[in-house]
């Protein structure tokens, strides 16, 4: 089986031979999503790339389950993700080509796609630093005071070095710091990221 000579090796000749045999099977779940007024097909495909590669990464040989069965699971569900969140949105067209700006660097997420690292990684750090960001940017309207200590931190700063800079005591950092975590975490459960 390709899969298990691929995790055996991790040789590239073979992961391109797997993302050629699946591919087909890729177009046909996409074709099942009739939502495409939001995503081009070929969006759609690209994030069915990525959730190849992610059941390639994730399969365990030993288990009693055929692995096209799993890759279709993984593309069904990384799918519904994505109209999901873009449900919560108000109709805005999403494509590979479109622009993020994220502290002065400007990428496509075709970009990230095309180079040959680990794309899954790369999309998802994208996306959890925009997350981060989106949610540090409502944390501050809630509590500003809380929040310059925790742009700090983002920053790289020491606790020592935010109680030098801030008019509150180092104890004071890490309850901000902590009640932010905590922030998150609900954040993350009400999204059903955790």
């Amino acid at each position: 089986m390709l899969i298990t000579k691929y995790q055996e090796i991790k040789d590239e000749e073979i992961f391109k031979e797997i993302l050629k045999k699946y591919e087909n099977l890729i177009y046909k779940i996409i074709c099942e999503y009739k939502t495409t007024i939001l995503y081009e097909k070929e969006d759609l495909y690209q994030v069915g790339m990525i959730s190849l590669v992610k059941a390639i990464n994730n399969f365990e040989i030993g288990k009693e389950i055929k692995f096209s069965t799993f890759l279709t699971t993984i593309v069904r569900n990384d799918m519904n993700i994505l109209f999901r969140k873009t449900k919560k949105r108000t109709g805005e067209v999403k494509s590979l080509d479109e622009e993020i700006s994220n502290n002065n660097e400007d990428f496509k997420i075709r970009d990230i796609l095309s180079n040959g690292e680990n794309i899954e990684k790369k999309v998802i750090h994208k996306f959890e630093k925009e997350w981060l960001k989106e949610n540090l940017k409502q944390y501050k309207k809630k509590y500003p005071k809380k929040a310059m200590s925790i742009e700090l931190i983002l920053k790289g700063y020491t606790f020592r070095k935010c109680e030098k800079m801030l008019p509150y005591g180092r104890q004071s950092v890490s309850n901000y710091y902590n009640h932010f975590i905590k922030y998150l975490e609900d954040i993350a459960i009400k999204e059903g990221m955790k």
